[in-house]
């Protein structure tokens, strides 16, 4: 609903102001899958945030839930 809508820009905007630059907001991973490989939605589920860690070499799932 429109309170985990309102949690996930929150924590979208947190992870910006702490330097995080590559952020994937309401995620459905098969739209990025160029190849057609990826799960299907009823059996993964989408993904809240997905972000980035380049430097570091971190992926961040975040799944917001109240």
């Amino acid at each position: 609903g429109s309170s985990v809508k309102s949690i996930v820009d929150k924590a979208f905007e947190i992870l910006k102001e702490n330097g995080y630059e590559t952020i994937y907001k309401e995620v459905d991973l098969r739209k990025l899958d160029k190849n057609g490989n990826h799960p299907l939605l009823e059996k993964l589920g989408d993904y809240d945030l997905l972000v980035f860690d380049i430097k570091n070499n971190i992926i961040i799932l975040l799944f917001c839930q109240l």
